[in-house]
């Protein structure tokens, strides 16, 4: 059995939401599917792809990564959504979340390898003819590698408990309990900076290289006294874009939250007697304008004991 999340708090209770999130997510399940499908048909079997090897097997490779992703992370929402909770098991649980780390990072990698080879081929014409798609698909491994071992990942396969799974209603899918993780805080912040630094440095290399090869594209064709031709430029710039565009709102919200976790941390605790002439910790945070809340357990900050000043009334 699989833990479950607050329904009340986080699930969906209006049907025309419910009917809209399914639309989306079908349509999405079936653009990928099919759209994956052709590509991987037409340059395994038919080559009918007109672009250099190297290009042409970063884009399969990016096929199956998305494949993957619609398969065990789309296709489970969709059933998820329709069923109210998580009934495919447990073992599917833990194998989502795992395609949903690894992932993550093979698609901004194979992205930035999609337009770092564009720029290479524009940059060395000559040279590029003896490249080899062996060669490509070692770089691809690559990528596939760094998805595996980076940091969330040998994190949820070393540090957290069996039991540190559950179905989270807030987007339908299933996710890691920290409550229930053995990993130290150092690691946990290590995971978080090095998340962010990671996509940061992804998209500012997507960025910069796209405007490199637009750029170098523009000035080997007025060299040539020749039009920049958009095949294959336009479609490594256009899939950078989608990437670009489709990450934003995720790395604002996690910075933000990231940033809004730590004030949450810093806090000053003390030691009070309530009317009753019970012993009760609170906690003063920026977060909450250094007003009085419960203490939560899982923070760090100064201890003061004032209860000794304290009087019951």
């Amino acid at each position: 059995m699989v833990r479950l999340g607050n329904f009340s708090a986080d699930g969906i209770h209006n049907g025309d939401e419910q009917v809209i999130l399914t639309t989306y997510l079908v349509l999405i399940f079936l653009s990928s599917s099919i759209g994956d499908s052709i590509i991987l048909l037409s340059t395994i079997k038919f080559n009918s792809i007109k672009l250099h090897r190297v290009i042409v097997v970063v884009i399969q490779h990016m096929a199956v990564n998305d494949l993957i992703q619609t398969l065990f992370l789309v296709l489970p929402q969709i059933v998820s959504l329709q069923a109210g909770d998580w009934i495919l098991g447990l073992f599917l649980c833990h194998l989502s979340e795992h395609v949903s780390y690894v992932c993550n990072v093979v698609t901004g990698t194979l992205t930035c390898l999609l337009v770092g080879s564009k720029l290479l081929v524009v940059i060395y014409p000559l040279k590029s003819i003896s490249w080899r798609s062996r060669s490509a698909h070692k770089l691809c491994g690559l990528c596939w590698i760094l998805g595996m071992i980076n940091p969330q990942e040998l994190s949820n396969i070393f540090l957290t408990g069996h039991d540190s799974v559950y179905f989270d209603y807030y987007d339908y899918t299933c996710d890691y309990d920290s409550l229930h993780s053995r990993e130290p805080k150092w690691w946990k912040w290590f995971c978080r900076i090095t998340g962010g630094l990671g996509l940061l440095l992804v998209s500012v290399t997507l960025l910069t290289t796209s405007v490199l090869l637009l750029l170098t594209a523009s000035h080997a064709a007025e060299k040539r006294g020749e039009c920049l031709r958009w095949r294959g430029v336009l479609t490594v710039v256009m899939t950078t874009a989608i990437y670009l565009v489709s990450w934003m709102p995720y790395f604002v919200v996690r910075t933000s939250t990231v940033l809004m976790s730590v004030q949450y941390k810093i806090e000053i605790r003390r030691t009070v007697r309530s009317p009753e002439g019970k012993l009760e910790q609170q906690c003063l945070t920026p977060l909450s304008r250094f007003k009085s809340r419960p203490c939560l357990g899982d923070h760090f900050g100064i201890s003061i004991d004032d209860h000794a000043l304290s009087s019951p009334r």
